[in-house]
Parts: structure tokens; sequence; C-alpha cells
């Protein structure tokens, strides 16, 4: 009888086992009726490498869901510029967003090494950036912020232009209002040159520059282009003073939701069309570079010895507040 008993009870314990595995598995796995939906964002208009690129991450993120998660795409502002973005990713009301890395700073101080002046050297120094320990270093610390690193996508580097004079040694700087992000690295670096920093919305910039109010900004070569500013600057000047450096980032908040299968997806995803999108803007900058020519203005190159020894300020600015070590690894990288 005792035996009949005993067997009994561990029938109906291993019943319980198989239960709770099945629960468990369940929980961790994608349910095959439901579809989620994600908005993906960014602020430019359709004709910057961010558009095809987030068009990229839509096909693809929806091809490896089986079409379980739906992308929605929002470019031109429609969800507001950078730092609405960013905040709408913490607050749980973007999902995915390309941003410029400057704003990112303002929520994690220690990406701001990024966009310092003479840091990267050229495309190939970008490359090894991509994949490397100071980038994952980061990647954990924006992570603390309920921001998930996707994805970088070096746009190639930021070139200046305004509408009074070529820009060749540091003399042609003084006077100049120059358009800045609202970064403290931009307005120390641009100060260290010798210009008038203007931290300034993009939303506001060309109008500030038909009027007057700002004699220039600074920016990628293809986002100069597809903001058109031949029509409202006469000189772009080469000065190479920063990678123009942009992010792939994910709401933790609303990630975190979704099934540990998807959020691998779309991780992986990010860090792929963001590879491919920066390898179509290193070939075709030379293209756009000669087509803004053609439209009239007017490109010079320079020697940017003096410009990267007038910076080297901004450079131990950023050191001594937040260590030489990140600044380090990725420096080292180019060698």
């Amino acid at each position: 009888m005792k035996r009949a008993i005993a067997l009994a009870l561990s029938f109906i314990l291993l019943l319980g086992m198989v239960g709770c595995s099945s629960n468990s598995s369940a929980q961790s796995g994608a349910d095959s009726e439901k579809v989620y939906t994600i908005k993906a964002a960014h602020m430019a208009a359709d004709t910057h490498p961010w558009h095809p690129a987030i068009l990229e991450f839509e096909k693809l993120v929806e091809e490896r869901t089986n079409g379980k998660v739906q992308v929605e795409v929002y470019f031109g502002g429609t969800l507001g510029y950078d730092r609405d973005l960013i905040e709408g990713m913490q607050a749980g009301t973007v999902d995915v967003a390309y941003v410029t890395t400057a704003p990112v700073a303002s929520f994690v101080p220690e990406i701001g090494v990024l966009d310092l002046p003479y840091v990267f050297s050229d495309w190939d120094h970008l490359y090894k950036f991509l994949d490397s320990a100071p980038a994952k270093e980061l990647n954990a610390l924006t992570e603390e912020k309920g921001l998930i690193g996707l994805g970088y996508m070096p746009n190639g580097f930021r070139q200046t232009t305004n509408s009074k004079t070529p820009i060749n040694t540091l003399e042609d700087f003084k006077g100049l209002k120059m358009r800045v992000m609202q970064s403290d690295v931009f307005i120390d670096t641009f100060q260290a040159l010798g210009a008038s920093p203007v931290p300034m919305a993009w939303a506001e910039v060309p109008t500030s520059l038909q009027q007057g109010t700002i004699h220039g900004q600074e920016n990628g070569i293809i986002t100069n282009y597809s903001n058109r500013v031949w029509e409202y600057q006469k000189y772009m000047s080469l000065t190479s003073h920063c990678a123009y450096m942009t992010t792939m980032l994910g709401s933790k908040m609303l990630l975190s939701k979704l099934p540990e299968e998807y959020q691998k997806i779309i991780i992986d995803t990010g860090k792929e069309v963001s590879l491919n999108a920066m390898k179509r803007i290193q070939e075709d900058e030379q293209k756009i570079l000669k087509e803004i020519t053609e439209k009239g203005l007017i490109v010079n190159e320079l020697d940017t010895t003096e410009f990267a020894k007038a910076t080297e300020p901004v450079r131990k600015k950023f050191s001594d507040q937040y260590g030489d070590k990140i600044l380090n690894e990725i420096m080292a990288l180019a060698k």
C-alpha cells in the first residue's frame, strides 16, 4: 500500500515539474499569435543616410521576426529632434532612434569622447572603433541610462561652412559666429579654434544663416548636402575637426518587454544596418563633395596641424573630468 502511494505521489510530482517547465518555456519564447509594433525614428530628411538605414532596419526586422515585429518609421523630426528622441526612449514613447552622439553626452557624459576634436584620424580608425573594447564600455554606460546601444554609424568627419571666408588658419575663425550643437565639447572646441560658438537646435539654423544671425555651422559632408547648405553658405573648409558620429539606440524600457529572441534580432540588425550605412557613406562622400562644388559651394582643403594643437585643452578637460582610459584606448586603435 505504501509503495502504491509513493508511486502515485511521484507521478503527481513529475506532472507538476513538466507543467512548470512548459510554462517557463512559453514565457521566454515568442507568442506565435502576438504582433508587436515599435517606433523607429530619426530627425533628418529622407535624403540623409539615416533614412535608407532605418528603412533597411524596418525591412530586416520584419522579415527576421516573420512579421511579428512591425516597425513604424518616423523621420524629419516628426517625433522630435535628438534630445526629444533620447528622452522619448527613456520615457518609453520611442523604441529605436538614430541620434548624434553629442546630445547623448548630456545623459552619458563619457560618450562625449567620440566628439572630441582630432581623436579619430581617418576612416580605418573609425572602422576599428566599432567592435572595440571602448565601444563596448560606452554601450554599458548608455544602458545604465535606459538606452541600449544597437550600433554606431560614423558619418565621416565634420567640416566647417560659412558665408565670410575660407578657413585655412586659426586667424580665419576670428569673428565668426558658428552654430554648434548644444554640447559643451563643441562649444569648447570652437572657442579653442577662435570662433564664437552659438549652440542652437538644427531646426533654427537655416533661417539664422539666411538672416545673418550666425555666419556658419559645422556638419558632415552628406548632411550639408541633404540640407542644401549651398543655398545659404559660400565656403566649405575641410577642417575634419571631429568624427561625425551617430549611434542607433533602443529604449531599454520598451525592448525589454519583447521576447528575448526578438530583442536579439533588433540588436543584431541595428548593428548590421549601421555598418552597411557607414560603408555607403564612405563610398558616396567624394561623389557628393564634387556635386556640392558644382552647385557653387567653394571647397578648400587645409593643414589641420595647428587646429589639433589648439584643441589640446579640450581633450585634456575631458580627461580631467572623466579620466583618460577610454580616450587613450580609442586613440591607440589608430596605431
